[in-house]
């Protein structure tokens, strides 16, 4: 449940209104290769893109995206970026028991201009950690709030546009087993 919930982009604005969703994503494209995929997209919020291009000068990053990645690699890892300032790895292991996962999160500075320790870049460091926490805690909240009941592999289950990744994560499941 945990990757699923990572996978699909569509539950963005109603499950992190006041922290991820404040970027105003856009819709933007996926990409393939194998059994790996990402989410390309724009941040659409003025005030979001004006900051984060202020900041820029501060880095040096000039091949990262100009907006939102989140990259997944099959099975249990992704790795999530703003404009390349810091990335967020994610592991999300399976447990002994059926419907556990074991989660861990490592913030990455960018390369930056500057010392880590400059005061623009430690408080974006800082926030983007408070922000990476907050959004982790939501996350968690709606993933328990899943019904054991749900069978993660119906055969019948229907995915939207928007959840491309997650219909090719569940079809190499299958695949697999």
């Amino acid at each position: 449940m945990a990757v699923e919930n990572a996978l699909e982009a569509d539950h963005v604005d109603l499950i992190y209104p006041d922290t991820l969703a404040t970027l105003k994503l856009a819709p933007g494209r996926f990409e393939f290769a194998g059994m790996n995929s990402v989410w390309l997209t724009e941040v659409t919020d003025p005030r979001a893109v004006k900051g984060l291009e202020a900041v820029g000068r501060y880095f040096d990053v000039p091949h990262a995206h100009r907006g939102y990645t989140n990259l997944f690699l099959f099975p249990f890892a992704m790795l999530s970026s703003t404009y390349g300032y810091s990335y967020s790895l994610q592991l999300f292991l399976p447990g002994q028991a059926p419907g556990v996962t074991h989660f861990s999160s490592r913030l990455l500075a960018g390369r930056t201009k500057v010392a880590s320790d400059h005061p623009v870049v430690a408080s974006l460091f800082s926030s983007t950690a408070d922000l990476n926490r907050r959004i982790f805690d939501e996350d968690h909240r709606i993933c328990r709030r899943i019904s054991p009941a749900y069978d993660m592999e119906a055969k019948d289950r229907l995915f939207g546009p928007a959840e491309e990744r997650l219909r090719r994560f569940q079809t190499t499941l299958a695949k697999m087993a």
